[in-house]
C-alpha cells in the first residue's frame, strides 16, 4: 500500500456499503482492509451513523464484536447522534472503543453527553 510506505500507520475506513447492505459485507470490507494493512497499523471504522441511519443497537453490538475480531481500534458513528442512551449500552457492552459526536455542533447539542 503505498501509504503506508509513506510511513502512515493508521487507517479509517467506512460509509460507502458498510452498515447499509448486510453484515456479509460489513466483514467483507473491514477484513479487506486488515489484509492490506495488517496488524502492524491501527485500523478504524467510521459507520457514518448520521440523521438518516437505518441501524440499531442490536446491528452495532453484533457488528462491534465482529470488529473486535479484526483488532479494530475504534468504531465510529454506529448509531445515530441523538441516540445516548443506546450510545452508552453501546459503550458499556464494547469490547472495542466507541467514537462519536462529530455531527454535534452546539454547547446545548454536547451537554447530555457530558
Amino acid at each position: 500500500m503505498a501509504v503506508q510506505a509513506q510511513g502512515f500507520r493508521a487507517f479509517k475506513i467506512g460509509w460507502g456499503p458498510f452498515g447499509r447492505t448486510n453484515s456479509a459485507m460489513d466483514e467483507s470490507i473491514v477484513r479487506s482492509a486488515r489484509e492490506v494493512v495488517s496488524t502492524d497499523s491501527l485500523l478504524m471504522v467510521d459507520a457514518g451513523g448520521d440523521a438518516f441511519w437505518a441501524q440499531d443497537y442490536k446491528w452495532a453490538v453484533r457488528t462491534v464484536r465482529m470488529l473486535a475480531d479484526y483488532d479494530i481500534y475504534w468504531f465510529e458513528e454506529p448509531l445515530p447522534p441523538d441516540n445516548l442512551h443506546d450510545y452508552v449500552l453501546l459503550r458499556d457492552h464494547s469490547p472495542v472503543p466507541i467514537a462519536g459526536g462529530e455531527v454535534l455542533t452546539r454547547r446545548q447539542s454536547f451537554a447530555p453527553w457530558l
